[in-house]
């Protein structure tokens, strides 16, 4: 256990894990970085420099028409990224402060949007 932080509630867990809930981990730490109902909403997780995870060096880039943003379109090499990997959401407990806490943070809206489409 994590000082101050409390393990993962093993009944929240299943709950998630029970239903088709994916997460998109880093390779090297094994951290939650988004959570989604499918393998496609993934790739739209993006970085705070609008950067897409899911791919080499691709990012988000507004569309705009009149000066109004319109709609959004991916620039750049989007060959898959071999930083990170996608799994079906089965929450696990960390071992840093950081991982555990972004478990909770992607756990907490997995809940939210299983809870919202019941």
């Amino acid at each position: 256990m994590i000082a101050g932080i409390a393990q993962i509630d093993e009944n929240l867990a299943r709950f998630i894990s029970d239903n088709d809930m994916y997460v998109l981990r880093d390779v090297r730490t094994g951290q939650a970085l988004n959570a989604s109902f499918s393998i496609e909403g993934l790739y739209w997780s993006t970085d705070h420099s609008n950067r897409l995870l899911c791919f080499r060096n691709a990012r988000l880039q507004p569309i705009y028409k009149n000066e109004i943003k319109t709609n959004l379109r991916i620039v750049g090499d989007t060959r898959l990224s071999e930083k990170v990997y996608v799994e079906k959401f089965v929450p696990r407990n960390q071992t840093t402060l950081r991982g555990q806490l972004a478990e909770y943070t992607w756990m907490r809206k997995a809940y939210a949007l299983l809870r919202s489409s019941s």
